[in-house]
């Protein structure tokens, strides 16, 4: 048994606690009071918390900061591992969890529930995994010199030569695309007020967050020092708006900490579908004047 002055143990919840340690997927077990009171190692290599991270405290902390896909966070009344501890109906649900490193990564958890000799039902387990449709940018493109070193994403260069290619995708398969520019309201003073160090790691946050929660056939890189370009195959104007505005949603329920003070973290966007008339040179500009009126408005804001 796993020794642990949170954990309870004068029931059975925890007694294959040894093979839950074993799987790969992250587990966690949540008691009547929604406290976490088992987080096994695949859950703390998943989000990089450690169980003393999280031991004691309940499901909707601000740690790991769980919010739905409309970017809500959790309350007794939305959270799903809550019905289940009433009505003992099994459940999956997709959410976003903040990693320690602080970007959003996108869970998909299984709800089940666990009895007592009684038949009472005393806590649920919720196994869960990374749900991430694409690997990191390196493990799915091995030519390091496409990589930029800082944001882990793409790097100009290789954007360049995507744009190329979907143009030509574009005009001889009928295949359409968007471009999405992006970029980090208010860098300049979050680098003043709060240093380089801490900017850069915001940079990364963003990229990071829109890496993690993309589709596996979008693509994220870095367009200029805090720019950033997502191109989105197949998708009408509906569709692009939702991805869009995911990414928007997503990074500015990121939070970030420096000493007691909050970093706010919010994007603008310019986001446009790529027409045949078009090329590698208006398809920029177009989002590019986009971007600059989602700015005007003063940010956090999607212009298409």
């Amino acid at each position: 048994m796993v020794e642990d002055p949170y954990i309870v143990h004068d029931t059975n919840i925890l007694q294959d606690d040894d093979i839950l340690e074993e799987l790969f997927d992250g587990v966690y077990i949540v008691d009547r009071n929604l406290r976490i009171i088992f987080w096994n190692r695949a859950a703390e290599m998943i989000t990089s918390f450690t169980r003393k991270d999280l031991l004691g405290r309940t499901f909707t902390n601000n740690i790991l900061s769980p919010i739905n896909y409309q970017g809500e966070y959790f309350d007794e009344n939305r959270c799903l591992i809550a019905r289940t501890l009433t009505d003992g109906i099994k459940r999956t649900e997709n959410l976003f969890f903040q990693h320690k490193k602080g970007y959003r990564i996108p869970i998909s958890q299984h709800i089940t529930t666990l009895k007592d000799d009684a038949g009472e039902i005393v806590a649920v387990a919720v196994i869960f995994k990374d749900s991430s449709s694409k690997l990191i940018f390196m493990q799915r493109n091995a030519d390091v010199a496409n990589i930029d070193p800082v944001t882990e994403v793409a790097n100009r260069s290789y954007i360049d030569m995507c744009l190329h290619t979907k143009f030509s995708e574009l005009r001889c398969y009928g295949e359409p695309f968007a471009v999405v520019l992006i970029d980090i309201d208010h860098y300049k003073n979050i680098k003043a007020i709060f240093g380089s160090t801490v900017a850069e790691a915001v940079l990364k946050m963003v990229s990071r967050t829109m890496l993690k929660c993309s589709r596996s056939t979008d693509i994220i890189g870095r367009w200029g020092e805090v720019e950033l370009i997502a191109i989105i195959p197949n998708v009408n104007e509906y569709q692009l708006v939702v991805v869009a505005n995911r990414f928007r949603m997503l990074i500015e329920k990121t939070t970030l900490m420096v000493d007691s003070r909050v970093v706010p973290i919010t994007i603008s966007q310019g986001a446009a579908i790529a027409q045949p008339v078009d090329n590698e040179a208006t398809i920029i500009k177009r989002t590019d004047t986009l971007l600059e009126e989602s700015r005007q408005l003063g940010g956090n804001t999607l212009s298409v």
